[in-house]
């Protein structure tokens, strides 16, 4: 029922704000993943099927994808695209999401108080998040 993963993820992952990038830790395919909020272009708050009717809500950050904050100059637009991603290739709201945990560098932690999520949303027909919003330009790191 989900699609499988279309190439191997490894290496690093820039947060914003940080001076460095962080490490990725392996990946862990979720076959099901259901959509409870957009927070902005690129960032999802999913509720993650663990199996034995046990789910975990993750806000993740989709990986390679910088898309500008909601108040800041096309937030709105990158926050109506990653919807209209979720309304097109998963209406119901649930795909498979793959993650990585960073670990933040010690500058990071201080300014906040957890470790990320980094994720690849993938539609069951095999569609991705991801390259949607990178293929509508959404690449910048704001650096």
């Amino acid at each position: 029922m989900t699609a499988p993963l279309s190439r191997a993820y490894t290496g690093t992952h820039r947060v914003k704000g940080a001076r460095a990038d962080v490490a990725l830790t392996g990946a862990w395919p979720w076959p099901i993943a259901k959509l409870l909020e957009v927070h902005d272009g690129d960032t999802v708050k999913l509720a993650i099927d663990h199996g034995f009717e046990e789910d975990a809500k993750a806000w993740i950050r989709l990986r390679d994808v910088w898309a500008p904050e909601v108040d800041d100059p096309g937030g709105p637009e990158a926050t109506a695209d990653c919807t209209a991603w979720f309304t097109e290739y998963a209406p119901d709201g649930y795909a498979q999401v793959t993650t990585f945990r960073t670990s933040a560098p010690l500058e990071i932690r201080f300014r906040m108080s957890f470790t990320r999520y980094i994720g690849i949303v993938t539609a069951f027909n095999g569609a991705e998040l991801n390259s949607y919003l990178i293929d509508k330009g959404y690449v910048s790191r704001g650096e």
